[in-house]
């Protein structure tokens, strides 16, 4: 999806734009829930994102146990999305729905400015973005911030969003190119949660009357850090890539049952080398990559009223991906494709409300490969893919 496509929806949400995908659905009951599916994969899960990995430039969007999240994100931030159908991205996970690769602007040689952006919506929603590009001899620094408000359709709807973004690039010329991603989100959304089919029909701006009474909502913070490196190696045959990320959360969330009080943050790497050859005029190009990252989550639940504690756990989640892919044209029209993805879960849990219960760990493993062979000519596109995966425990 080029920046046409994303430019071309109302810029508060997503959905439009993901829509534009064939097998692709994305539902959107409020501004924060939101539920992502690819070909039926991940329709299961009721109100969020599983089975589908998601990056921002080269920095997982996904935590630990599986969940993605995207739209805190402000679209602005995007020059391209990326979306691959089935488990076929071996360099991103093989995630058995897909992956949604999202690349910010490159913004090197462009002017000076400040650009300022507001546009108004139904029920009050109200979206301003404002922006700062500054370009020095080897690089490029942008600075936005974005406000977003609504009062929703239905009662017990409102929602505000916050962004502070940094993307930055430096060009080392022969040490490499330095790529820089910050941003910070602060939200409080109201949560109208679902209601029976006799409301729906008579009186569809109605919230559910437990969470209303409540005042069911979530109030939360995150952040998402990168700093990436890329150099070209022996006359530009090998290319490296690498990245260092960090993520938190915190989030204190209103539910008519209890409250949900949860911390998490995740520290990580991911790293890719490319070799490019050509055999007898046909060019090849393999990739072999790694990503590792270690995430602590940390949730208790509250006495709505009280705040007495009902449980308090401790998860500690490591994740392990490797992989290969390897790319020859051997005709005008036709791409040989090959790779293979391994990669390891190992989650420790910690019941401390209950000290003496049962410490379980556990272990997840998966194997995939894809084998694609690609044919093109005169824009049409047939391909056909095969995968298979296996699961150790």
């Amino acid at each position: 999806m080029t920046k046409t496509d994303l430019e071309r929806n109302d810029g508060f949400s997503f959905a439009p734009v993901l829509n534009q995908t064939p097998g692709l659905f994305m539902q959107n009951g409020t501004l924060n829930t939101n539920r992502i599916s690819i070909r039926g994969i991940g329709a299961r899960s009721p109100f969020s994102t599983s089975k589908i990995r998601a990056y921002i430039n080269e920095i997982p969007l996904t935590s630990g146990d599986g969940e993605t999240t995207i739209e805190d994100f402000d679209l602005t931030l995007f020059d391209r999305i990326e979306i691959t159908k089935g488990p076929g991205d071996v360099q991103h996970g093989s995630s058995l729905g897909g992956t949604i690769w999202m690349r910010t602007f490159d913004l090197f040689n462009n002017p000076n400015h400040f650009e300022s952006k507001t546009q108004f919506g139904s029920y009050n929603t109200v979206s301003m973005t404002n922006q700062l590009t500054a370009n020095f001899n080897h690089g490029w620094l942008n600075f936005r911030h974005s406000l977003l408000h609504s009062d929703g359709y239905r009662n017990n709807n409102q929602s505000d969003r916050q962004n502070f973004s940094l993307l930055g690039k430096v060009d080392g010329a022969m040490f490499g190119n330095v790529y820089v991603l910050a941003n910070y989100t602060n939200a409080k959304a109201e949560i109208p949660s679902s209601i029976d089919s006799l409301t729906f029909v008579n009186n569809p701006q109605a919230a559910a009357a437990n969470w209303q009474i409540v005042n069911g909502n979530e109030d939360y913070e995150k952040g998402t850090f990168g700093l990436s490196f890329q150099k070209d190696f022996y006359d530009a045959n090998w290319q490296i890539a690498s990245s260092v990320f960090y993520t938190f959360r915190n989030n204190y969330e209103v539910r008519p049952f209890n409250i949900l009080d949860e911390k998490s943050d995740m520290f990580g790497i991911r790293a890719k080398g490319t070799y490019k050859k050509r055999i007898k005029n046909n060019p090849l190009e393999i990739v072999i990559g790694t990503e590792i990252f270690n995430e602590n989550y940390d949730w208790q639940t509250l006495q709505n009223g009280t705040e007495n504690q009902l449980s308090n756990n401790q998860e500690n989640r490591f994740y392990y991906n490797a992989s290969a892919q390897g790319d020859l044209k051997i005709w005008n029209s036709v791409t040989f494709n090959a790779g293979v993805n391994v990669n390891d879960t190992r989650y420790n849990l910690m019941d401390l409300f209950n000290p003496d219960s049962t410490k379980p760990k556990w272990k997840l493993s998966f194997w995939c490969n894809d084998f694609a062979p690609f044919w093109c000519r005169n824009r049409a596109d047939v391909f056909r893919k095969i995968w298979r995966s296996s699961h150790l425990y």
